[in-house]
């Protein structure tokens, strides 16, 4: 207490009876540095006297921080603009060439710093991918959610680079992974899942949907395949991976393909005329530098869009996937050879998972020949959960 009363950091030992009379006189002044939070394009400021406790100075930073300028002007600005600034172009010019990806601020003077969006992919799903490849990035709204809004994004991805980044850095952000998004975001049928995904996800928790015409589903956990007529109502529990899973009336859950979204979409202003193609992701003529460990690490970003119709975690974070690896068969050619359990051994979805995962794999460029299989020894336990989906689960 007596620390905190006579605030040793200040330059003077000044009683905190003459701070609080100061502070309560200003107290309807904006310009005091208090805490408080910022959400949206409003500051909320704490209530008194909490708004005027600034805290203990940040004295080892301020050290480091003067040794921080001396290494600067060391350097030289100059210097570093210049390195900056071709980092800058060699980023742009690069993440540019990509489909249908945006770049978001293109001011003439803008700092080294490249915010872009994918169309029909989330920022935080982009970073997941590019985090598993070891390159971080940042995924958000950047505590600028007023410019978000107005660009018209929920958000962005950014990369940002400094004096001590090199050219060879900035290639790596144009990773296959990153390219492989762009080229699958360019397809009607995932735009079209995102669509309807975000119309259904932004209606009230379990509200009923009425199915507008009648459609195929998959009834979990039997693998059995049932049809469901028009006018019944489905409530949505999870729409991951291209799929959704619904609960129906009776108390069942059964899973709807992308295929059979549309008896799904509650908008009368819906586009109805797009084509109900397989879900199966097509890609570009791969480009001849690719090699047996870059489509690996495809195919382990594939494998990351398969869900359990159950739980809303990737099979590979819920430790599903045993074996995962790449052979070359010919120049350009590839086998992808994946093994793969059940949560149970009962379970009936084994052959819809399968399915799943060969027509996510069956896009990659190059590949030639699959070999899927279900495999039950070990016997799947908890504890080959990753630590993303313990937290995501709760446990």
């Amino acid at each position: 207490m007596r620390q905190k009363r006579w605030a040793p950091c200040w330059d003077r030992k000044v009683p905190e009876t003459f701070c609080w009379t100061f502070a309560i006189r200003i107290s309807r002044s904006a310009w005091l540095l208090s805490k408080g939070t910022r959400a949206s394009a409003k500051t909320h400021y704490n209530r008194l006297p909490y708004k005027f406790e600034a805290g203990t100075p940040h004295i080892a930073g301020v050290v480091g921080l003067g040794a921080a300028v001396m290494y600067v002007q060391e350097l030289g600005l100059d210097r570093i603009a210049a390195h900056e600034t071709a980092l800058l172009t060699s980023a742009t010019t690069a993440l540019a060439a990509l489909p249908s990806l945006r770049i978001i601020g293109t001011a003439q003077e803008k700092a080294c710093v490249v915010s872009f969006v994918l169309d029909g992919i989330h920022p935080h799903d982009i970073g997941t991918v590019l985090d598993q490849a070891g390159l971080a990035i940042w995924a958000g709204h950047h505590c600028a959610m007023p410019v978000m809004q107005w660009f018209g994004v929920p958000a962005t991805a950014r990369v940002s680079f400094g004096l001590y980044n090199t050219h060879q850095e900035v290639s790596e952000v144009c990773h296959p992974g990153l390219a492989h998004l762009a080229r699958c975001t360019t397809g009607a049928n995932c735009s079209r899942f995102n669509r309807i995904r975000k119309e259904l996800i932004s209606m009230p928790p379990n509200e009923p949907i009425t199915l507008r015409r009648t459609c195929e589903a998959i009834r979990i956990p039997s693998g059995e395949r049932v049809s469901l007529p028009a006018g019944s109502q489905v409530r949505l529990q999870q729409a991951l991976g291209g799929t959704y899973t619904v609960l129906t009336q009776t108390g069942g859950l059964v899973r709807i393909a992308n295929t059979d979204a549309d008896a799904l979409e509650q908008s009368d202003s819906a586009d109805h005329t797009e084509q109900n193609s397989s879900a199966t992701t097509t890609t570009d003529t791969p480009p001849t530098e690719h090699t047996s460990e870059a489509i690996e690490a495809l195919a382990w970003e594939q494998l990351k869009t398969c869900f359990d119709p159950e739980i809303p975690v990737n099979i590979v974070d819920l430790g599903l996937v045993y074996h995962c690896q790449v052979s070359s068969v010919s120049a350009d050619q590839y086998r992808v050879e994946v093994k793969f359990t059940l949560t149970a051994p009962g379970c009936g979805m084994g052959e819809i998972l399968k399915m799943d995962i060969e027509d996510k794999l069956r896009g990659l460029p190059g590949v030639a020949d699959l070999d899927v299989a279900v495999v039950f020894e070990p016997l799947w336990t908890q504890d080959m959960l990753s630590e993303a989906a313990k937290l995501e689960l709760g446990l």
